[in-house]
């Protein structure tokens, strides 16, 4: 289902949390159905930020170093 889900969309792809999403639908629904709503809550629900590459201009400096 996830290797569907960064097919659909190529711009996200495949991120770390998204398993813990992904096996919670898929223990309460069929495979694709989760797909679908997995693929809803990303784009309508705006669930897709969460998971997009993060700008290196918002990195953190953990450093102090500028």
């Amino acid at each position: 289902m996830l290797q569907a889900i960064a097919f659909a969309l190529p711009d996200v792809g495949y991120c770390q949390g998204m398993n813990f999403i992904a096996s919670v639908l898929i223990s309460s629904l069929t495979e694709e159905l989760a797909f679908w709503v997995f693929l809803h809550l990303l784009i309508t629900r705006d669930m897709k930020t969460l998971f997009l590459p993060v700008s290196s201009q918002y990195d953190l400096n953990l450093t102090g170093r500028t």
